[in-house]
C-alpha cells in the first residue's frame, strides 16, 4: 500500500479536489484512514469532498444526521 500511496502523491498534486466515496450504510466504517491521513500530509491545500453511495438502502434518519455531523 505504501508503493500505492506514494505513486498516488505525484497526481494528487495536479488535484485541486479529491472525492472520498463512502458507502451509507457504514459511513464512518467505509473510509480508509491511512489514505485520509496520507493525503492530508502531502497535498493540505487538497480539498475533500465525501459522496455517499447506496443511499436507497440506509437509514435516511441516520445518514442525514451523519452529513450534518460531517459539516460541522
Amino acid at each position: 500500500m505504501k508503493k500505492a500511496l506514494d505513486g498516488m502523491h505525484e497526481e494528487l498534486k495536479k488535484a485541486d479536489l479529491f472525492i472520498e466515496v463512502r458507502d451509507a450504510r457504514i459511513p464512518m466504517t467505509s473510509h480508509n484512514k491511512d489514505l485520509l491521513e496520507h493525503i492530508r500530509e502531502r497535498t493540505p491545500r487538497l480539498k475533500r469532498l465525501v459522496v455517499f453511495n447506496k443511499m436507497d438502502l440506509a437509514n435516511e434518519n441516520k445518514t442525514l444526521a451523519l452529513i450534518k455531523q460531517i459539516k460541522e
